[in-house]
């Protein structure tokens, strides 16, 4: 699921938020010494510049960055959401990425 929101600063600047969307995934990967830690990465692979990433790992507790990992209390399905910032000269786009997660 995506949620975005743009807004148009500059009309000479305008970009697609919905495509930069498409192009911006959750990767995530357990940690080889610890099952309940997850290595997470938003990969973008538009053309603009990512400024921000926040994110909720689905047990109460957030991080931000491009790359975060996350320990959990104990092993589940939680639901990740990532929210992306992009800006580019006078227009700005965020959307929310979620990825359903499975900790062992």
């Amino acid at each position: 699921m995506v949620i975005f929101s743009c807004s148009e600063d500059d009309a000479n600047s305008f970009f697609d938020c919905l495509g930069e969307s498409s192009v911006t995934h959750i990767r995530h990967e357990p940690n080889s010494e610890n099952s309940l830690r997850v290595e997470l990465e938003i990969e973008y692979n538009g053309e603009y510049s990512v400024s921000r990433v926040n994110w909720k790992y689905g047990d109460g507790n957030e991080g931000t960055g491009l790359t975060t990992n996350h320990t959990y209390s104990s092993p589940g399905t939680y639901k990740v959401e990532a929210t992306v910032a992009i800006n580019e000269g006078g227009s700005n786009c965020s959307f929310t990425k979620e990825r359903s997660i499975s900790v062992e």
